[in-house]
């Protein structure tokens, strides 16, 4: 239940991982919380540098987020340039903590392109488990379009709601 090319967890593991830890959280009233990841500008990236470039670039940042958390924490690729990650018994306070840790590993990470070292960044949401939550599909629903916020705000930041 792995992504072949970053060897992080699928969306589909990512959603019965998610499952099993909303429940939980339900059942012993604990907290977790979500981080959406997406890569600004990468088609930019793909098409100046060509898609094998880009696949170095979402290896990287997969190296990046599994350096940054905790063991207990998951790591997932949805697809095409977004990760997700899922921070059992985690607070909001705590997940921005560690998006900022993960957004400042980014951002100093080198990139090399033949003879061109360049940076990339992130846009991230962040959201925690609340009550109001009926499915983990809604947790993960609100962490996306926070990071979309972040988009639509500049970029390279963190947006956030519980």
């Amino acid at each position: 239940m792995t992504d072949p090319l970053t060897g992080l967890y699928n969306r589909r593991y990512i959603m019965e991982e998610g499952l099993s830890i909303f429940q939980d959280a339900q059942r012993k009233n604990t907290q977790f919380s979500v981080l959406m990841i997406d890569i600004d500008h990468f088609k930019k990236v793909n098409d100046d540098y060509g898609h094998g470039f880009g696949d170095q670039v979402l290896k990287s940042l997969a190296d990046i987020c599994l350096n940054t958390v905790r063991g207990s924490d998951i790591v997932g690729r949805l697809g095409g340039e977004e990760f997700t990650i899922i921070l059992p018994k985690t607070s909001l306070s705590g997940a921005i903590e560690l998006a900022e840790r993960l957004k400042q590993e980014v951002e100093i990470y080198p990139l090399k392109v033949d003879d061109h070292e360049f940076n990339v960044t992130v846009s991230i949401g962040a959201t925690s488990y609340s009550d109001r939550y009926e499915r983990f599909e809604e947790v993960l629903h609100t962490a996306d379009m926070e990071m979309y916020k972040a988009k639509k705000l500049g970029r390279n930041r963190i947006v956030a709601s519980s």
